[in-house]
């Protein structure tokens, strides 16, 4: 098993970061097939994703923006791509 993580900090609005970390779940699940499950908080909101040899955790808090991954072994040699991607797809939109 392979497992990367990805960390934003960021001074974005907590229910402006709700939108984009729903606009993620909605893009994974579109995208990549995940299954995708949000779960709201006071001060914290989690993205549960998962599909056959991938899973993790999307994290949203009022300063940052955490991604754990998970990939079995049948993924884990596309562990770079895969990486990149979710990398391109958090920053496009923390930025836009």
């Amino acid at each position: 098993m392979t497992v990367f993580n990805i960390f934003r900090n960021h001074s974005i609005k907590f229910l402006e970061m709700r939108k984009i970390a729903f606009t993620w779940a909605e893009y994974a699940e579109e995208e990549y097939k995940m299954n995708c499950i949000y779960e709201e908080g006071d001060m914290e909101d989690l993205v549960h994703f998962s599909k056959p040899g991938a899973n993790g955790i999307l994290l949203i808090s009022h300063h940052i923006l955490r991604i754990n991954v998970r990939l079995g072994a049948l993924l884990s040699p596309f562990k770079k791509n895969i990486e990149q991607q979710i990398v391109k797809k958090i920053d496009f939109l923390l930025l836009n």
